[in-house]
């Protein structure tokens, strides 16, 4: 009852300090600020990063000899350019070629993921990541497109670690009950993810090891 009548007695009170309530009011505009701010700087990292996924995507399909691991490198390097990112920034580059292959003499059925899925001809990763297999194709049947018997296609993969200037996320900042108020803003070690698929523009895409 104490905290309450206080509480009246607190918003029937008209008169105050300026300064005081200046002082209130920038702290509020300065945090509207770094919060607009870093969601801003967010989403511009984030078209920044998708872009440069879709160039290198594009850069695969233009291809006209083999790939290999070696190309796969290079694109990483490319892709750490275009992103102006940190070597140490955990990004990585996952290139996965496919094939419609046909199950019979007489199929002529294009892969559309229900009725027959698409084969793996190989699959590469920088940075020590993971290679797709035959199983990992088969359960994201429902994110590639249809392919023509006989066509291919290339799986296009990149992620990487974003920093918000501000990181307000990660202060210890919370209300009466434990409810941190902190969670509006976002956090540090934010990734982003692309996942493109693409067909050659002219001829197949192969694979080479050694290239």
């Amino acid at each position: 009852m104490f905290t309450l009548s206080t509480l009246r007695r607190f918003l029937r009170r008209s008169d105050g300090s300026v300064p005081i309530d200046g002082l209130f009011g920038a702290l509020l505009l300065l945090t509207w600020y770094a919060l607009a701010f870093q969601f801003y700087d967010a989403f511009r990292m984030k078209t920044l990063h998708q872009r440069a996924a879709y160039t290198i995507a594009d850069m695969i399909s233009r291809q006209d000899t083999a790939i290999g691991p070696k190309f796969v490198n290079g694109l990483k390097t490319t892709f750490t350019y275009l992103t102006n990112s940190d070597i140490t920034d955990e990004s990585w580059v996952r290139i996965t070629l496919l094939e419609c292959m046909a199950d019979g003499p007489d199929d002529t059925d294009p892969c559309d993921g229900k009725t027959k899925n698409v084969s793996l001809i190989s699959s590469y990763a920088t940075d020590s990541q993971a290679k797709l297999t035959q199983s990992n194709i088969d359960a994201l049947s429902a994110h590639i497109p249809i392919i023509a018997m006989g066509d291919t296609a290339v799986i296009t993969e990149t992620s990487s670690y974003f920093d918000p200037i501000f990181a307000m996320a990660n202060r210890d900042l919370s209300l009466d009950g434990g409810k941190s108020w902190t969670n509006v803003f976002l956090p540090t070690n934010l990734r982003f993810s692309n996942f493109i698929v693409t067909r050659p523009r002219g001829m197949r895409n192969t694979w080479d090891p050694n290239a």
